[in-house]
C-alpha cells in the first residue's frame, strides 16, 4: 500500500488533493451540495465504481438497522 493510500484508509480528513489541502472537510467546503462520484473517486484513488459499491454498501447497512 502507498503512503498516500495509507493516510487516506487511516486518516479521517486526509484525501489525495493538493487544492483542497489534502482535507475532505475543504473538499465538502466547496460541495456544499454533495460531491459527485468522480471527484470522490480522484481525491481517494479509487473507481468510481469503487464509489457506487461504497454508496450501495452503506444503503444496505443503512437500511439494514431501520428495519427496512
Amino acid at each position: 500500500m502507498t503512503e498516500k493510500k495509507r493516510r487516506i484508509y487511516e486518516e479521517d480528513d486526509y484525501i489525495d488533493h493538493p487544492k483542497y489541502k489534502n482535507s475532505i472537510k475543504k473538499l465538502i467546503e466547496k460541495y456544499p451540495d454533495g460531491v459527485e462520484d468522480q471527484v470522490i473517486a480522484k481525491v481517494l484513488n479509487i473507481t468510481e465504481e469503487e464509489v457506487e459499491e461504497i454508496y450501495q454498501s452503506a444503503v444496505e447497512k443503512l437500511k439494514a438497522n431501520l428495519g427496512v
